[in-house]
Protein backbone atom coordinates (compact mmCIF):
# COMPACT_ATOMS: atom_id res chain seq x y z
CA UNK A 1 0.00 0.00 0.00
CA UNK A 2 2.71 2.35 1.36
CA UNK A 3 4.96 1.37 -1.37
CA UNK A 4 8.95 0.08 -0.93
CA UNK A 5 10.57 3.25 -0.74
CA UNK A 6 8.01 4.85 1.59
CA UNK A 7 9.70 6.36 4.86
CA UNK A 8 7.07 3.92 7.03
CA UNK A 9 8.67 1.17 5.54
CA UNK A 10 12.31 2.65 6.32
CA UNK A 11 10.99 3.15 10.01
CA UNK A 12 9.68 -0.62 10.47
CA UNK A 13 12.30 -2.13 9.20
CA UNK A 14 14.80 -0.22 11.32
CA UNK A 15 12.63 -1.14 14.20
CA UNK A 16 12.75 -4.80 13.35
CA UNK A 17 16.54 -5.15 13.14
CA UNK A 18 17.03 -3.32 15.91
CA UNK A 19 14.43 -6.05 17.66
CA UNK A 20 17.06 -8.80 15.88
CA UNK A 21 19.92 -6.50 17.21
CA UNK A 22 18.77 -7.58 20.63
CA UNK A 23 17.95 -11.24 20.00
CA UNK A 24 21.84 -11.32 18.88
CA UNK A 25 20.64 -12.18 15.25
CA UNK A 26 22.77 -9.80 13.43
CA UNK A 27 22.74 -12.23 10.11
CA UNK A 28 18.86 -11.11 10.19
CA UNK A 29 19.44 -7.34 11.43
CA UNK A 30 22.14 -6.67 8.55
CA UNK A 31 19.60 -6.58 5.79
CA UNK A 32 17.00 -5.01 7.41
CA UNK A 33 19.48 -1.87 8.19
CA UNK A 34 21.04 -1.81 4.98
CA UNK A 35 17.41 -1.54 3.67
CA UNK A 36 15.84 0.89 5.69
CA UNK A 37 19.58 2.98 5.22
CA UNK A 38 18.92 2.64 1.15
CA UNK A 39 15.46 3.56 1.80
CA UNK A 40 16.34 6.54 3.94
CA UNK A 41 19.40 7.92 1.59
CA UNK A 42 16.86 8.26 -1.25
CA UNK A 43 14.08 9.84 0.57
CA UNK A 44 15.50 12.01 3.05
CA UNK A 45 19.30 12.33 2.07
CA UNK A 46 22.21 11.23 3.36
CA UNK A 47 22.64 13.85 5.67
CA UNK A 48 19.76 13.76 7.50
CA UNK A 49 19.55 12.53 11.17
CA UNK A 50 17.16 9.72 10.63
CA UNK A 51 19.41 8.42 8.05
CA UNK A 52 22.51 9.18 10.26
CA UNK A 53 20.48 7.16 13.03
CA UNK A 54 20.24 4.18 11.17
CA UNK A 55 24.43 4.31 10.00
CA UNK A 56 24.87 4.17 13.59
CA UNK A 57 22.76 1.44 14.44
CA UNK A 58 24.23 -0.42 11.67
CA UNK A 59 28.35 0.31 12.53
CA UNK A 60 27.30 -0.36 16.26
CA UNK A 61 25.81 -4.20 15.48
CA UNK A 62 28.39 -4.85 12.89
CA UNK A 63 31.32 -3.78 15.81
CA UNK A 64 28.85 -6.05 18.36
CA UNK A 65 29.03 -8.69 15.67
CA UNK A 66 32.98 -8.67 15.35
CA UNK A 67 33.16 -8.42 19.45
CA UNK A 68 31.55 -11.92 19.15
CA UNK A 69 33.84 -12.88 16.75
CA UNK A 70 36.96 -12.43 18.87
Amino acid sequence: MLGPNHLYVARDLNTLAKVLTAKADYAGAVPLYRLALEIDEKVLGADHPTTKQIHVNLDALLEAEKKKKK
